[in-house]
């Protein structure tokens, strides 16, 4: 009867479920339960005292309590297509069916539909046959229950992620989905497992490429340093055996992260949308802390990060519960409301287990499906099992024609997109020399020439105003490099903010690129300071300064001043580089052959139709973007400002850039980065 009953409201449950309704989802829990409580009971006692019964009587409808109330698996491997919408009418049925064929076998047995009390019989005859068969079956009983464990364990995980993760027999899907409004915003749910094959996450992040896009991003932060300096996300077991730790949304290509939506730029625009520590209960941040040291201590131990789940469910609890998943999908929620009217496409790659929740919401907030749905194959068994027998799979793959120009096409509508203002620097044409008695910059007697006339100078001898000594490593003593000046532009003051001057020394034996702020100086005089009497550099002084001036500094090439070379100027617009037409991750020979003549054949299509871009990797300018020798850096929330790149005349420490960042409107914080080839 409670077989029966449980086939009942799992019919009404689904029915319901179709049109919103949840009405009677709990009362078909306790009834599953209760099903499965039942049938475990017959189950031992078939096991136990099997030859008190002449025939394992209601043995599979036992079985399949379990099996249809943990999702019928391997029933989902058969499927190809996991979207099918037949799959749980499939189990319903097969549930009915069950019900039937026990019916069925009682009847022919006994001639009746239901069961008397003559089919028990005596016990074994005895103990020691009884003994053995009562082992051989518990083996048996045993053993398949094992075999059957990971296929429940399927169901299981794709019940709880509402589809979004499914398994068929060449691997791991999960599932993207595609939501609207009426006003035309997209909201893209894309389930998450949180690691993957680096191939596979690559196409996933390549497919997130889009103008006027918003990726909102997963991941507990820590403004407020509550984790005792044990980090919250570690890169665990990144790309072992061919399986990736799924990579964060900063890898987009041409990606910026963002931290208010007027923070927006013209392409892919990355902001974390999860709580801090700071917003978890204490039962949870207690969790989440033994989360992160288990996962520190696996790292390092190199134990299975498996065991570490394990050691955490037992901590598990329903508060730690609420604020990891319900918590997290409402301030998630805030942020996918927050971007009504602002974004056309919203991304949301969040773990699958949030998913169901997420769209159901959306779907109450006026969404609908628009039936544009995608699986992605993260992980497959032949790569899971390579791994685990400590090798790895061959990670190359294979692209058309039409998907590398459609590829390389993307950054060229990136780099349209995205084009920021600049101001070019470059050497005036009559570049002087440096002598004792030289004018400084700020005196303005360079000759320059061309369209306008100087605005700085790389090299030379600095402005020096009554007061002013040499800058100095604040550790060594030592007396800097001067490196160049830069005086506000009457005409493209814009670029400027309240700056009136800029002057840069560095210690090029202790400046490693990192902002070791000891050796470096950044004097900067603003709009609106009293005007002070400037005052030359005497030879005597400059004599003193460059007996001084280290030989270590010497041995990088350096100088105390360098030949000076007056610095013109020249508003013009310019593009990302990185966003440059890259080679495509992880793809085989034929295909890296066909990239290279379809991305020279695109950047050079691409300068001829943008001319006024400004491209060079060798520039000097202030704004715009940094064109790096090795990576994108950041500082933290300052805004790059600019680049001082060498001339031929001045050339250190192995053709390095040096990277200013600072806030043009309010120049008080300043970082230097550098780079070296």
């Amino acid at each position: 009867c409670s077989y029966l009953l449980d086939v009942i409201l799992t019919i009404l449950d689904t029915l319901l479920g179709l049109t919103g309704s949840n009405a009677i989802h709990l009362a078909r829990q306790v009834v599953a339960y209760l099903v499965m409580l039942i049938a475990g009971v017959w189950l031992v006692t078939l096991v136990l005292f099997g030859d008190v019964l002449r025939k394992w009587l209601l043995f599979w409808l036992a079985l399949s309590a379990f099996w249809l109330n943990t999702g019928a698996q391997p029933v989902g491997l058969f499927f190809e297509d996991p979207r099918n919408p037949s799959y749980i009418h499939v189990l319903i049925a097969l549930q009915a069916a069950m019900i039937a064929i026990t019916l069925l076998s009682i009847r022919r047995r006994f001639g009746r539909w239901w069961v008397t009390e003559g089919v028990a019989a005596g016990f074994a005859t005895g103990f020691f046959p009884w003994l053995g068969r009562f082992l051989g079956r518990a083996v048996t009983i045993g053993a398949l229950w094992l075999i059957y464990q990971p296929f429940a364990a399927m169901g299981i995980i794709e019940q709880s992620t509402g589809g979004y993760v499914s398994f068929t027999w060449d691997g791991i899907l999960t599932r993207d989905v595609t939501l609207s409004d009426q006003a035309g915003q997209s909201v893209r749910l894309v389930g998450m497992m949180h690691f993957g094959e680096p191939v596979a996450y690559q196409e996933l992040l390549e497919s997130f490429e889009a103008a006027d896009s918003i990726v909102l991003e997963e991941g507990v932060t820590d403004e407020s340093g509550l984790l005792d300096a044990a980090p919250l996300t570690l890169r665990w077991g990144r790309n072992r055996g061919g399986i990736a730790v799924q990579p964060g949304m900063k890898e987009i290509r041409g990606a910026r992260r963002i931290t208010a939506l007027e923070d927006r730029h013209a392409w892919v625009n990355v902001q974390n949308a999860d709580l801090d520590t700071s917003e978890l209960g204490a039962e949870t941040l207690a969790w989440v802390r033994n989360y992160a040291t288990l996962r520190k201590r696996a790292e390092r131990q190199n134990f299975p990060l498996l065991f570490v789940l394990e050691e955490l469910s037992a901590s598990f609890s329903e508060g730690v519960f609420n604020d990891i998943l319900f918590e997290r999908n409402d301030r998630l929620l805030a942020h996918i409301t927050a971007t009504r009217g602002e974004f056309e496409r919203v991304v949301v790659p969040w773990g699958a287990m949030h998913m169901p929740g997420i769209e159901a919401s959306l779907i109450k907030l006026g969404f609908r499906d628009t039936g544009t749905e995608r699986r992605w194959m993260l992980l497959r068994w032949k790569t899971l099992i390579a791994a685990l027998r400590g090798s790895a799979m061959p990670v190359e793959r294979t692209l058309t024609t039409e998907a590398l120009e459609a590829y390389a096409m993307r950054s060229v509508e990136a780099m349209q997109l995205t084009r920021r203002p600049a101001l070019a620097l470059f050497p005036a044409n009559s570049p002087s020399s440096t002598t004792p008695g030289l004018e400084p910059a700020g005196g303005g007697q360079l000759s320059g020439g061309g369209d306008s006339p100087p605005i700085g100078v790389m090299g030379g001898l600095p402005t020096r105003f009554a007061g002013e000594q040499w800058p100095r490593n604040t550790e060594t003593g030592m007396p800097l490099g001067f490196v160049l000046e830069i005086n506000r532009s009457v005409t493209h003051g814009a670029f400027f903010g309240s700056i009136r001057r800029i002057r840069l020394f560095v210690d090029y034996s202790e400046f490693f690129g990192e902002n070791e702020e000891a050796a470096y100086a950044v004097l900067i005089d603003r709009v609106g300071d009293p005007v002070r009497e400037i005052i030359e550099w005497t030879p005597r002084e400059l004599d003193a300064l460059a007996a001084e001036f280290g030989p270590e500094q010497r041995d990088y090439g350096a100088q105390l001043t360098w030949p000076a070379t007056a610095l013109q100027s020249r508003p013009t617009q310019m593009a990302d580089r990185e966003l440059l037409p890259m080679k495509p991750f992880a793809v085989d020979r034929k295909t890296m052959l066909e990239w290279f003549d379809i991305s020279d054949r695109v950047e050079a299509e691409f300068k001829q139709a943008y001319p006024e871009l400004l491209l060079d990797f060798d520039s000097t300018h202030i704004g715009g973007y940094p064109q790096w020798v090795q990576f994108p850096e950041s500082a933290g929330d300052l805004p790059f400002f600019l680049q001082v790149t060498p001339t031929d005349e001045m050339n250190w420490v192995d053709a390095g850039i040096f990277y200013l960042f600072l806030d043009p409107a309010d120049p008080s914080r300043v970082v230097l980065l550098g780079q070296f080839s």
